[in-house]
């Protein structure tokens, strides 16, 4: 039984032929940047960036889950505790917010305690009128000061990160610049190591690359249709410090 021969210039023979040209390109691509680390990938440094990108999105998933529970409290205290509704409660040396501590009728690990809020309810017109403040506030206060402690542990193992000598650098141009702890954990989250860069094009292309990475970078915007075509900012989360409120 005679077993038919593939005519040459077939379809297969083709396709065979692009594998093969695709991977010679690969390979001299490869052997081209074999002297520039900055055209592969780099991990070395993963160990310590992905946990540190991963804390912080967990202290914007944080933040997103308390902001409907704090709406929803100033909204009970509007007619509970008026007074303090619209009060901007900062952090307190524990890091836990005061006003939350007040309503969910949590003690505070503080040397000094002034009282602020338990003054101000004293002398509050909604208890003068029989208007307590509710089982429900309460729990929803505690629900803020248990997320409240998710969000300090966080920090501190970021804190433990910040403290690693590869940062030194981040860290000294960033407290000249004022930053705290959550927006230079996000950047460096986005941007290290920085020597990626610099290390080819001019001062404009990779400055266009560095907005880029932080979500500051120019977007066309366009349909496809005649006219100008529009430029946005491309948007990436950068959290702020400080209270969610």
């Amino acid at each position: 039984m005679s077993v038919p021969l593939r005519k040459p210039g077939g379809s297969q023979d083709k396709a065979c032929r692009r594998r093969l040209k695709r991977k010679s390109t690969f390979n001299n691509r490869i052997w081209y940047n074999w002297n520039y680390p900055e055209a592969f990938l780099g991990y070395e440094h993963e160990c310590f960036i992905i946990p540190m990108r991963e804390y912080c999105l967990k202290l914007q998933s944080l933040n997103r889950i308390q902001n409907p529970i704090i709406n929803r409290l100033r909204q009970q205290l509007s007619r509970e505790f008026p007074e303090a509704a619209l009060k901007n409660s900062q952090r307190g040396p524990d890091g836990q917010i005061p006003l939350w501590c007040f309503i969910a009728g949590r003690k505070r690990n503080v040397k000094k305690d002034q009282g602020y809020y338990e003054k101000l309810y004293q002398i509050s017109i909604a208890p003068t009128y029989g208007v307590e403040i509710s089982e429900y506030s309460r729990n929803l206060a505690n629900q803020l000061c248990q997320l409240t402690d998710s969000e300090i542990a966080i920090e501190t193992e970021l804190a433990a990160l910040l403290r690693l000598p590869e940062f030194n650098a981040y860290n000294q141009v960033m407290d000249s610049l004022g930053m705290g702890l959550r927006v230079k954990c996000w950047v460096i989250s986005q941007i290290f190591p920085i020597e990626r860069f610099l290390g080819s094009g001019n001062y404009r292309s990779w400055r266009a690359r560095f907005k880029q990475r932080l979500g500051y970078g120019g977007i066309e915007d366009s349909s496809g249709d005649k006219g100008t075509p529009k430029n946005k900012i491309s948007k990436t989360f950068v959290p702020s410090d400080g209270s969610t409120e």
